[in-house]
C-alpha cells in the first residue's frame, strides 16, 4: 500500500505501486472493490467535489469519482502545451487550504 485516505462520503481508499490499482472499500459486502488496475499509483487526495485525485508515475493524474465509480479525467504531460503537467510522474498531492490542488513531480516542479 503506497497511500490510503478516507473520503468526504465515507469510502476508505488506497493505492498500491505493484500494478493492483486502486483500492475502494465496500462497507456493505464488507470487501475492497479494485479499479484503475495495471496502473502504478503514488498517492491519493479529494477535492471539494468528492472527486479523487489519483497520482501515477507514467500516466500523470486521473479523477476518479468514486459515487460513479468512474475515471473522469486524466490528466497528462504534454509537451506542446506549457499549460499541461509538468510529468507523467506525479508524486505528490496536496490538496491547500483554498481548495487548490498542487501536483509534485520526480525531477520536473509542481503543477496546479
Amino acid at each position: 500500500i503506497r497511500d490510503i485516505g478516507v473520503t468526504g462520503s465515507s469510502d476508505v481508499c488506497s493505492s498500491d505501486l505493484t500494478d493492483d490499482g486502486l483500492y475502494l472499500y465496500d462497507f456493505n459486502s464488507n470487501t475492497y472493490k479494485t479499479y484503475l488496475t495495471d496502473k502504478k499509483l503514488t498517492k491519493i487526495a479529494e477535492d471539494d467535489h468528492g472527486v479523487l485525485w489519483i497520482a501515477s508515475i507514467t500516466e500523470g493524474v486521473f479523477l476518479f469519482d468514486p459515487r460513479s465509480r468512474t475515471v473522469v479525467d486524466n490528466f497528462r504531460h504534454d509537451p506542446g502545451n506549457e499549460t499541461s503537467l509538468c510529468s507523467n510522474s506525479i508524486r505528490a498531492i496536496l490538496k491547500d487550504k483554498l481548495g487548490n490542488i498542487w501536483l509534485g513531480s520526480m525531477g520536473s516542479g509542481v503543477s496546479k
